[in-house]
């Protein structure tokens, strides 16, 4: 009687051992899959409402855009005559890139760190002026 008691619980030790050992590494991938999904649409987020208030001033819907924003990290911001590119790093998705082409050339003063940013973009003389501010 004793000996099939501690064969059953053996058996439960067992099987529940192999669920922990099995489990544990899946959660812990899939945490990993939904929190890179989520920096990828944080990134993703960003670029849009750079590129959407940029568009505004650059044809003159908008005078001057100023927005308060997050830079996520593994984002970096630059620019090449009249392309701003955005970039998104990360080491398991890779590297994205969200570029856009204006009608103006661009004077950037790009993120330096991830953290939270007011951003100006202003037009003058021809020149857009895109200026990323780090809040303290």
């Amino acid at each position: 009687m004793v000996s099939r008691s501690l064969e059953k619980m053996l058996l439960i030790a067992v099987g529940l051992t192999t669920a922990v050992m099995v489990g544990v590494p899946v959660l812990i991938y899939a945490i990993n899959t939904l929190n890179n999904a989520s920096q990828f649409e944080n990134a993703r987020m960003f670029a849009e409402k750079v590129h959407e208030d940029t568009h505004r001033v650059d044809n003159g819907t908008m005078v001057e855009a100023l927005v308060e924003l997050t830079v996520p990290s593994g984002v970096t911001v630059s620019s090449d005559n009249t392309t701003l590119n955005i970039l998104y790093d990360n080491q398991i998705l890779g590297r994205t890139t969200w570029s856009e082409t204006y009608i103006h050339h661009i004077e950037l003063v790009a993120p330096t760190t991830p953290g939270v940013y007011m951003l100006e973009i202003s037009l003058s003389g021809g020149v857009l002026h895109i200026e990323f501010t780090q809040m303290t």
